[in-house]
C-alpha cells in the first residue's frame, strides 16, 4: 500500500477538536477546557464541532451526526489536524458514514487513542493515510495543571517534523492514578507519579517493518470486516483499555482470550515482532499472568517481544504514525519509529 502523509502541523495551525465516540466531553467539559488552554499556550488554535460536547445515549451525538462532524473537519482546508476529545465504545457506528475517497484527497493528522483504534483501521485500510496513535484532548491535553512534557515532546516530534521519531527512550516515571473527574479531583492537584523500570524483552530477538495496532479489544471490532490490515512482516503494537469501572484495568481473564482471537486468526503468523503497552491498573498478579502469556506466543512463532512501552492508558504516552517503518531490537534495548509520518 502507499502511503499518504499528511502535512506537518505547524505554530498557529488549527486543530479541530472532535467527539467520534464517548460523550464524556460532555460530561466533563473541564477536561476540554484544559486541553484548549494547553494547546493554545503550544501555539495552536482549536476549534469545535456541534457533537463534541454533546450526547445521545452513551455518544457524542448519533452515529450521523458524529460521523458529518468528522467529515466536515478533513473537508475544511483552515483545519491542519484532527484531535479526538476520548475514545469511548461507539467509534464503529461511523464506519457506514466514512467518505474515504473524502479523507484520501483531504488527508489531515488524525490523533487518538483507545476506541479510536477502529477509526485508524477504517482510514488506514481504505486510504493509506498515516494517522496518530497517540494523545486525546481529554485524557493527556487536559491533564492537571498541565499536559506531562513527555507526552508533549513525542507528539511534537511524531506531528511537527518530517523527520522520522527515531528511537523511543521510555520515560523516567509514569501513573496510573485515577482521580475523579466528576467530583473535579483532578483540579485539586497532579496525579502521583511512580519509577518507571523501563522495557522487558519477554522474547529476545530484532526486527523491523511497518508499524500497526491499537487498543487490544478496539481492533478485534474490525476482524473478518474489509478494515482489517495485512500484517505481513509488521511490527504489531497492543494496549489494553480501563474495564467498565474507570479506576480498574481491563482484566486478564478478557484479554487472555483475545490476544488468542488474534492467533487463531493467524496475525501471530505474519507479525515481525511485538511492542505491549504498560497495563493500566494492573496488580502484581495480572501483570504476572500477562507477561506469561505473551512469552507463550512470542516463543511459539518466533518473535521479539518488547513489554512496557509508553503508550496507551498510562501516562506519559508516546505518538505512533500507523504504517511508517519500525524497528526493535533486544540486543540495544531499542525500540524505534524509522520514518517520519508527516510531510
Amino acid at each position: 500500500m502507499r502511503l499518504i502523509k499528511p502535512s506537518k502541523l505547524e505554530k498557529g495551525d488549527t486543530i479541530a477538536i472532535i467527539s467520534p465516540s464517548s460523550n464524556l466531553a460532555s460530561l466533563f467539559p473541564h477536561r476540554v477546557d484544559n486541553a484548549v488552554i494547553a494547546l493554545n499556550k503550544l501555539g495552536y488554535k482549536t476549534r469545535e464541532f456541534p457533537t463534541t460536547r454533546t450526547s445521545e445515549g452513551q455518544s457524542a451525538g448519533t452515529a450521523k451526526d458524529r460521523a458529518r462532524d468528522l467529515m466536515q473537519a478533513f473537508g475544511d482546508s483552515s483545519i491542519k489536524m484532527i484531535l479526538c476529545s476520548i475514545g469511548g465504545l461507539t467509534s464503529n457506528q461511523l464506519l457506514r458514514y466514512i467518505d474515504f475517497d473524502k479523507i484520501r484527497y483531504n488527508p489531515k493528522i488524525f490523533c487518538g487513542y483507545s476506541d479510536i483504534s477502529v477509526l485508524h483501521y477504517a482510514i488506514f485500510t481504505k486510504t493509506g493515510l498515516v494517522t496518530f496513535y497517540g494523545p486525546s484532548a481529554m485524557n493527556q491535553f487536559g491533564e492537571h495543571p498541565r499536559p506531562l512534557n513527555y507526552t508533549v515532546d513525542y507528539f511534537m516530534k511524531a506531528v511537527c517534523t518530517s523527520d522520522p521519531i527515531g528511537k523511543i527512550d521510555s520515560s523516567k516515571e509514569w501513573t496510573d492514578e485515577f482521580l475523579d473527574w466528576g467530583t473535579k479531583a483532578d483540579k485539586k492537584r497532579t496525579r502521583k507519579m511512580q519509577h518507571n523500570p523501563g522495557y522487558e524483552w519477554l522474547c529476545e530477538g530484532k526486527a523491523e517493518g511497518p508499524i500497526i495496532g491499537g487498543c487490544l479489544p478496539s481492533i478485534l471490532h474490525m476482524k473478518g470486516t474489509e478494515y482489517w490490515p495485512k500484517y505481513h512482516d509488521s511490527i504489531l503494537f497492543l494496549e489494553l483499555p480501563e474495564s467498565q469501572v474507570p479506576s480498574k484495568g481491563f482484566p486478564i481473564s478478557y484479554a487472555e482470550p483475545h490476544l488468542t482471537d488474534l492467533e487463531v486468526s493467524g496475525v501471530f503468523e505474519e507479525v515481525s515482532g511485538l511492542v505491549f503497552g504498560r497495563p493500566f491498573a494492573y496488580s502484581k498478579a495480572d501483570i504476572i499472568r500477562l507477561k506469561e502469556v505473551l512469552r507463550h506466543y512470542g516463543k511459539e512463532h518466533s518473535f521479539p517481544v518488547l513489554f512496557g512501552a509508553d503508550m496507551g492508558h498510562t501516562d506519559p504516552m508516546i505518538t505512533i504514525p500507523i504504517g511508517v517503518k519500525s524497528s526493535v531490537n533486544s540486543k540495544t534495548n531499542e525500540f524505534s519509529i524509522d520514518e517520519g509520518g508527516v510531510k
